[in-house]
């Protein structure tokens, strides 16, 4: 966040840049939330980048809370399941049921945002 002026003053002739500081003004929140709901992006570069674009940081706190929670509860239920499965010798069908629920929750509201920037 420091260092957003000196940034944006060497990167303001880049369009590419000045694109994205601009679309990130706009849809802040829905930049946020896609790049959390969806692990392929580092999130310590993330963390950078969002400092150096135009989101507001309730925004970018606000978004990054909500968006990464479906993601840890994915990654814990679907852990917990996989080692019950080995340990038990059982299917643990609620689990997988949440975790298959949690997936698909996530695909959609993936592609809701998606369809939201391109507006």
């Amino acid at each position: 966040y420091l260092a957003r002026d000196a940034v944006k003053g060497m990167l303001e002739k880049n369009e590419k840049f000045r694109k994205l500081d601009e679309m990130t003004e706009k849809n802040g929140s829905v930049f946020v939330a896609i790049t959390r709901l969806v692990p392929l992006f580092p999130f310590n570069v993330l963390n950078y980048g969002f400092g150096l674009t135009g989101v507001r940081f309730v925004d970018y706190v606000l978004w990054s809370f909500l968006c990464m929670l479906p993601g840890t509860v994915l990654y814990v239920v679907g852990t917990d399941a996989v080692t019950t499965a080995l340990e038990e010798g059982r299917v643990p069908w609620l689990l997988i049921g949440v975790v298959v629920t949690v997936a698909a929750l996530l695909t959609v509201l993936v592609a809701r945002l998606r369809k939201k920037i391109k507006e």
